[in-house]
């Protein structure tokens, strides 16, 4: 599974926000996963998109992206590919008063070592916290992306307060270029892949 990160700085956030509620037809798309997103603040809009692969992901940013988009403010897209789940898998949750990323580049040395700490603390150690529903930890080259949906900014600031400190003191000093964003998620941007 891919997982395509979509960061946009929006002027018009009116125009953006209506502009998300008209991607429905990505749900008839070949391995079309599901796509959802929100704000992290004022001007800033993430949109997370799953694809079965990348032939699926391919065709449709050869033949329908620029439909989907037209009019929209073009952002930097990032895609990802899944590593592993944390407790239910994306983009199969729903209900999400938000959803966090996390965003972490390490030097190419130590990719393999990040890859690990993920895989036998953070997986494990998130995948428990209350209010979670769901999360997936993807990768490219040295770049990793950890992406959670939480059932409110409520529930996700409690798993800060509370395991966040604990899981790494456990990770231990892991240098990387790191940045975190808590999105309120749009419940109208929300596409689901037709249920068959």
């Amino acid at each position: 599974m891919l997982v395509e990160w979509e960061r946009c700085a929006v002027a018009d956030r009116a125009g953006f926000d209506h502009g998300q509620r008209s991607w429905g037809g990505l749900r008839d798309l070949p391995g079309f996963l599901g796509r959802f997103g929100g704000w992290s603040g004022r001007g800033t809009a993430h949109v997370f998109s799953f694809w079965a692969d990348r032939l699926a992901h391919d065709r449709f940013s050869a033949g329908f992206r620029e439909v989907f988009a037209a009019g929209q403010e073009p952002g930097r897209v990032l895609l990802f590919e899944r590593r592993a789940d944390i407790g239910s898998p994306l983009p199969d949750t729903s209900g999400a008063g938000a959803a966090h990323l996390r965003h972490r580049r390490v030097a190419p040395e130590r990719a393999e070592r990040a890859a690990a700490v993920l895989d036998a603390v953070w997986v494990p150690g998130t995948a428990v916290a209350p209010g979670l529903l769901g999360g997936v930890v993807a990768r490219r080259s040295a770049e990793f992306l950890v992406l959670t949906r939480w059932s409110s900014a409520l529930a996700h600031a409690r798993y800060r307060a509370e395991r966040f400190p604990v899981l790494l003191g456990q990770a231990g000093d892991d240098p990387a270029e790191e940045e975190a964003d808590l999105v309120d998620v749009e419940p109208g941007w929300e596409v689901a892949p037709p249920r068959s």
